[in-house]
């Protein structure tokens, strides 16, 4: 099992972290080298670079554990190797503001077991590296990390600790999407994202109102609130409107009543409207004209199709006969 020493800071590593404590420098760590070179305790600190050097990683991660610490995660595989090795030291490399790229901080490999196998075309072998630096002021640090680290046992067994909680979700119906209103009324398509197709169905609905949430009543004589209309009702309401109009049957007439000057009263005969006689229909006299008023001076009868005004003499009346159906 390999062993390694605790993790020592360089002096070109306390060099940047003594700007970091001043607040007049940031660091971002670069890359973590695996050698082969054997050191001692006592010769870490004033290395400035890793003798043979046999791998180079990418940063795949980094996290602050406290204030003044931050741990770095990479992975070595053996998938380029062409030769073993045995690690034998650690080398964690950052960038100073001033000097570009430094050797900040090496860790020795103490038990003489850790070897890196040369690929043999069936079987990877791999390292997963962690470590654990001071650096003063750990908002100091940049966490951004290269793309082209590789992922390691623990981001992989992260990731299968989110997807069984996003499983978990589903299942339990606990999941949740934050999503925005759609500004216009629009269609789902196939390559919208679901965050794009729940603000489409919420501008719908925010557009539909209370309407968008009613019952459907298929009939004309729901009155319990919270209904809308069924557009069937559309066509049953226009043929019994149609059935109205065809069975109203009111029309106007109009016949101008002369009155003899001789008498005080004349007669004239009048013809009902097509469809209508004195049986089905109602018929109005409306004085609408003439010399006289029509009141208090004169009358008007009707006797079957005849139409009588009595009045004063020497006057004529203009009578306008209403026909209503009785049937309507």
């Amino acid at each position: 099992m390999a062993e390694f020493s605790r993790l020592i800071i360089t002096a070109d590593g306390q060099a940047l972290l003594a700007k970091i404590m001043t607040g007049s420098g940031n660091v971002a760590f670069t890359k973590i080298s695996s050698s082969s070179h054997g050191y001692t305790l006592e010769e870490l600190q004033s290395l400035h670079e890793l003798a043979d050097v046999e791998q180079t990683s990418a940063v795949s991660k980094i996290e602050r554990t406290n204030a003044v610490a931050v741990r770095i995660e990479t992975a070595f595989s053996n998938k380029e190797l062409t030769g073993g090795y045995y690690m034998r030291a650690l080398g964690l490399y950052a960038l100073d503001p001033d000097a570009g790229e430094i050797l900040y901080a090496v860790t020795a490999e103490t038990s003489g077991n850790c070897y890196m196998p040369a690929y043999n075309g069936v079987t990877v072998s791999g390292a997963y590296v962690q470590l654990v630096t001071t650096v003063g002021n750990a908002e100091n640090v940049s966490l951004e990390v290269n793309e082209a680290g590789v992922a390691t046992v623990r981001d992989i067994k992260e990731l299968q600790e989110r997807m069984e909680d996003l499983q978990e979700m589903l299942e339990t119906g606990s999941a949740s999407v934050c999503f925005d209103d759609f500004p216009q009324r629009e269609n789902i398509r196939p390559q919208d994202t679901l965050r794009v197709i729940l603000g489409k169905i919420r501008k719908w609905f925010a557009d539909l109102g209370a309407a968008a949430f009613a019952s459907i009543a298929n009939n004309c004589a729901t009155t319990e609130e919270g209904h809308v209309l069924d557009a069937r009702q559309g066509t049953a309401l226009q043929k019994q409107v149609d059935e109205i109009n065809g069975n109203l049957g009111a029309k106007v007439g109009g016949v101008i009543v002369p009155v003899n000057t001789a008498n005080t009263y004349a007669s004239r005969n009048f013809t009902y409207p097509d469809g209508m006689d004195g049986n089905n229909s109602v018929v109005i006299p409306v004085l609408n004209g003439g010399e006289i008023s029509f009141g208090s001076n004169a009358t008007v009868q009707l006797h079957g199709s005849e139409v009588t005004v009595f009045g004063t003499a020497a006057q004529n009346y203009h009578i306008t006969l209403l026909f209503i159906r009785k049937n309507i």
